[in-house]
């Protein structure tokens, strides 16, 4: 498991602005995914049956639970709130969606640690020159990557959007003859856009057989060269399962390439 867990050392004063920083950042970090159908979730100790769930001054949880709901309010999106959710050392922000099942699960979190730095004895001095104890933000935006790529998968249904997929294009000749002007189109392509994952399939087996199982493999763009394109010097594009394959001249087809790579759409 991969986990992108990151830290922010704060005084208290700064905890609204920091935890509305870390929200921002992954409302970016989704938007550029295309994740969607996820909520937010407040989840907050539960005092009074479960108290030796939670370590701490009840008043400093009590505090920075006010500071993540007015973050929350200032940032403007819904949330809910769960008693008995928390974890022992704060409150936090879980990220929620349902998987394939239905089952609720837990994107990433962002949590409120008000615990672990009095452990570790950590201290800042402050504008008095007092010495006092940071607030710490936990946070991972995608949680577990192998997770939370799952979940895309999941939503997406394997299409995944241009600039993400593992394989871009797949260059597909229509007869063995086409393979040399095929090689030369691979060339053009990857000379244009040098980051671009770009693949062949030359087998002496059917067009459709090649389209179906680059299909399968839900490859963004399907490009077909034949005896036409040949002479016509354009690219035969079979697009993001449309079903349909459409002419396009080769420098429009890399230029729409480009721009979907480098613009993350």
């Amino acid at each position: 498991m991969t986990q992108n867990d990151a830290h922010i050392y704060c005084t208290p004063e700064q905890l609204k602005e920091e935890f509305l920083k870390v929200l921002r950042m992954i409302e970016s970090e989704y938007k550029t995914i295309g994740l969607k159908d996820y909520w937010f979730r407040l989840s907050l100790p539960d005092f009074r049956k479960n108290p030796e769930k939670y370590i701490g001054d009840e008043k400093e949880w009590k505090f920075a639970t006010n500071e993540i709901k007015k973050a929350m309010n200032e940032w403007g999106e819904d949330f809910v709130e769960e008693t008995g959710e928390a974890a022992f050392y704060g409150p936090k922000i879980d990220i929620q969606t349902k998987n394939s099942q239905g089952k609720e699960e837990t994107l990433s979190t962002i949590q409120v640690d008000i615990v672990v730095p009095k452990r570790l004895n950590l201290t800042y001095v402050d504008s008095k020159g007092q010495k006092k104890t940071p607030i710490v933000i936990h946070r991972a935006p995608l949680g577990s990557a192998e997770r939370f790529i799952a979940f895309l998968l999941e939503q997406t249904n394997g299409r995944l959007p241009v600039w993400l997929a593992p394989i871009q294009v797949r260059v597909v000749s229509f007869t063995e003859r086409n393979v040399s002007h095929a090689k030369k189109v691979i060339e053009q392509i990857a000379k244009e856009i040098p980051n671009a994952r770009i693949d062949a399939d030359f087998r002496d087996t059917t067009l459709q057989g090649k389209i179906k199982d680059a299909e399968i493999m839900r490859i963004p763009y399907i490009v077909v060269i034949g005896d036409k394109e040949e002479k016509s010097g354009e690219l035969a594009v079979r697009e993001k399962g449309s079903g349909k394959i459409n002419s396009a001249k080769a420098g429009d087809f890399i230029g729409k390439l480009k721009k979907e790579i480098g613009e993350r759409l």
